[in-house]
């Protein structure tokens, strides 16, 4: 079990998902993020964590050089030299699907994260900032659609020397759990994205990365590609929530 506790009190705002309005510029319209930045005022004051529902996660690997490495093992599969080895050594069956074509290709061009979505990603994490800095509330994400669970956060960078996170207002907290019904992808898909995986900055003052959340999973820390569903329980005593990924053991 991989615990990550939040506080309270609480509210939840479920980000709306016009997946069919999705294009290559453009994850939500701006009708849908003026419902919810009204929905976040109307929110009473003595609300003190804001959780944002989101479809797919806004801290997850930046998938441009995921992108071109499957583009160029795409490539390479369709060389008659070289196909023969990737075969042999599996690596085809792992990366690619029954078209040729990279695994989870079209999903990863879907994300916050894909290259023509960053500015949105941007607008929206930074609203939620002056929402969290405004109302003096934690703002977190739970997130999935990933084929993957884990953990990821925001934080104001660089650190203020003995400012813990109860005192950052750019902090947030991302947890990802995928549908349990979906099947994940291959480890060498996961080892990729986990290379692509590393730190960087949303702007100028704020950080983002993936928690090495499953470190007692080699190869696979930050993301894990097993089966998984999230547990959110209120602690009676503190008011805490806590978010549980409970993840399904392979045999």
């Amino acid at each position: 079990l991989h615990q990550v506790l939040l506080l309270g009190p609480r509210q939840a705002l479920v980000l709306p998902d016009q997946r069919g309005e999705r294009t290559r510029f453009q994850v939500l319209p701006l009708e849908s993020y003026a419902e919810l930045f009204a929905a976040a005022t109307r929110l009473p004051p003595s609300v003190r964590h804001l959780t944002l529902v989101a479809t797919v996660p806004l801290v997850y690997p930046h998938i441009a050089g995921s992108h071109v490495l499957m583009s160029c093992f795409r490539r390479l599969d369709r060389t008659a030299f070289l196909r023969p080895l990737l075969a042999k050594t599996g690596a085809s069956a792992a990366i690619l699907d029954k078209f040729g074509e990279p695994e989870l290709l079209d999903d990863l061009r879907d994300h916050w994260v894909a290259p023509g979505h960053r500015g949105e990603r941007r607008f929206l994490i930074e609203h939620m900032q002056m929402l969290a800095k405004s109302r003096s509330c934690r703002v977190s994400i739970i997130s999935g659609d990933v084929h993957l669970c884990g953990a990821g956060r925001l934080y104001s960078w660089p650190r203020a020397p003995g400012r813990p996170p109860l005192h950052d207002w750019r902090y947030m907290q991302q947890v990802i759990s995928s549908a349990i019904v979906n099947a994940p992808p291959p480890t060498p898909l996961v080892r990729l994205l986990q290379w692509s995986g590393r730190a960087g900055l949303t702007n100028r003052r704020t950080r983002n990365h993936l928690d090495r959340t499953f470190a007692d999973r080699p190869g696979r820390r930050k993301l894990l590609n097993l089966r998984n569903w999230c547990e959110v329980e209120e602690r009676a005593q503190s008011g805490e929530l806590s978010f549980t990924l409970r993840v399904e053991q392979p045999h």
